[in-house]
């Protein structure tokens, strides 16, 4: 089944306050600039330090909150929904998979829409894509759902995500040495 919906604001209200806190920073650092023709190297080494440092920071923060769903334990649930939403706008389609379950724990029903740990959201351009994840997750099939014993509301279904988590953090963790060594002198960028 295929709907077709208009898409939401990619910024939501934490991804925002990264972004908004990103530019003050960088301006901040700008503001305090020397007034040469030329700007010393050395304010665009600190600058990309700040920002490599906090995406390891951030990176680090996922890595720690993934290893902690392995304390999370295991309920049985059924799907409800599964559907491949075709989305237009002005850069093209792309197609996003949608789902909703069912859980119960200790006599509380609780619906949820997480396949991942995290807010990771199939959505691509092929069609095919987005519909093999929907022909694997058929309403009314029973599965095993992890969910958090302090929080139950909160739950997901495959335990994905270090493969992304992972590499992330190994580039700003290079990035971040690269620029640490080029300050201090260490090399020469």
């Amino acid at each position: 089944m295929e709907k077709e919906i208009k898409p939401k604001s990619f910024f939501n209200s934490y991804k925002r306050f990264l972004f908004i806190g990103m530019i003050l920073i960088i301006s901040g650092i700008t503001l305090f600039l020397p007034e040469e023709e030329e700007i010393p190297k050395k304010y665009y080494i600190v600058s990309l330090m700040i920002v490599f440092g906090a995406g390891m920071v951030y990176a680090v923060y996922f890595l720690f909150r993934f290893f902690l769903t392995y304390k999370w334990k295991i309920a049985y649930g059924e799907i409800l929904q599964s559907e491949v939403l075709k989305i237009d706008d002005s850069e093209g389609t792309i197609y996003k998979f949608i789902f909703k379950y069912r859980y119960r724990i200790e006599n509380a029903e609780f619906i949820s829409d997480s396949l991942y740990p995290f807010k990771f959201y199939i959505v691509t351009n092929i069609k095919s894509i987005a519909s093999r994840v929907a022909e694997r997750y058929k309403p009314g099939r029973r599965l095993e759902i992890f969910y958090n014993p302090y929080r139950p509301e909160k739950s997901f279904i495959e335990r994905k995500g270090l493969t992304i988590i992972l590499p992330v953090l190994i580039f700003f963790s290079a990035m971040f040495s690269l620029m640490l060594s080029a300050f201090l002198g260490i090399i020469d960028l």
